[in-house]
């Protein structure tokens, strides 16, 4: 399983994929918050070895501007958590402590 973290802008999508939590070893993509830059993040993830059914998002909920990617990230078989942003100021060091925050405070929603 993979995990994405998606910070959520109006214009753009700042995202950190966990590649291996046990090193805390990530990438770092940023794209358009559009259809079009949801492609593009979707290609980057494909060039990465990601698939849609093993990966899992983590984003934050802010008003309507997650709403189109995560609708495209659920339609595509990716699975998607919406999170509040407070508790989220410090990045986690381990992919633990990444589990262990998502488990504790998301909402697992199914969108559409």
């Amino acid at each position: 399983m993979f995990y994405l973290g998606i910070d959520v802008a109006k214009a753009k999508l700042d995202c950190c994929l966990l590649l291996d939590p046990d090193k805390a070893k990530r990438k770092s993509k940023s794209v358009a918050n559009t259809k079009a830059g949801l492609a593009n993040l979707l290609e980057w993830l494909r060039t990465k070895k990601v698939s849609p059914n093993n990966l899992h998002v983590v984003m934050e909920g802010t008003g309507v501007y997650h709403e189109q990617a995560a609708l495209v990230l659920v339609e595509t078989g990716v699975t998607v958590s919406i999170v509040k942003s407070k508790g989220f100021h410090r990045q986690p060091r381990t992919g633990e402590e990444f589990r262990s925050r998502v488990g504790s405070t998301h909402q697992n929603r199914r969108c559409g």
